[in-house]
Parts: structure tokens; sequence; C-alpha cells
């Protein structure tokens, strides 16, 4: 039996374009596609399909034009994460939100992908490695 890379590697490569995303709940894998027709062939490799709004091209697209457009109106990025369950999400600072809402919705983002602006807590700090 394959692990959940192998399966995932596998799966990515055979729904091409029609792939967005995979991960795991409960110990169970999920692939998220745009294309219902390959439900089955998910289900014949013992994960969960799930109707995805987006594919991961256009999600890979819209995050570099989220970073691209909040750079150009300077913004500062605590975070910028992004799935094929939740779209994007980035985390700037309290006075930035508003700014960055308005330079996004004034761009042309690719497909139906959700970007969410909201007020970072700071930027991470590593932890220390050397328990001082």
């Amino acid at each position: 039996m394959p692990d959940l890379a192998e399966t995932i590697t596998a799966l990515r490569q055979s729904l091409g374009p029609a792939y967005t995303d995979a991960w795991v709940v409960d110990g169970t894998l999920h692939v998220a596609v745009t294309d219902p027709s390959f439900f089955e062939a998910i289900r014949a490799a013992g994960a969960v399909p799930v109707q995805a709004a987006f594919s991961a091209a256009e999600l890979q697209e819209a995050v570099r034009l989220v970073h691209d457009t909040g750079a150009a109106a300077g913004t500062e990025f605590h975070s910028l994460s992004f799935s094929g369950q939740t779209g994007i999400t980035a985390h700037v600072p309290a006075d930035q939100v508003e700014h960055l809402r308005a330079a996004l919705a004034a761009a042309a983002l690719p497909g139906n992908v959700p970007v969410a602006v909201a007020v970072s807590s700071g930027v991470a700090t590593p932890l220390d490695s050397n328990g001082s």
C-alpha cells in the first residue's frame, strides 16, 4: 500500500490541471479538484474527493499577484499563506489592512480564489533552540 506522499504525488500527476490541493483530516486524505469527473479516480486511490472553485495554477497565480500588488503598495507582509481549502490569507500591520484591501480590489485576480486580509499579531520569531 503506498504512503500518503506517494498517493498525493500520483494523484497530482494523474489529475493534471484539475488538481488543486490535498490534505489529511483524521487520518483521511482529501483531494480537491476543479473537475468532478475525477471523483471516482480519487475514491479509487482511497481518498475523499472535494470540489474546488479554483485550480492549483490559479491559486499560485493569485498568490503571486497578491504579493506583487502588496509590494507595489508598500505593504509589509507578516505572513502570506495559501491552500486549496481556504484560498489566500495575508497578515499585515493594522494600519495597512484597508490599503491592501483597496489595492487588491483594483487588481485582476485570477479565478475564484478567495483572499482574506487580516491584522497581524506581529512578525513571527523562531524558537530558541538553545533553550535560553
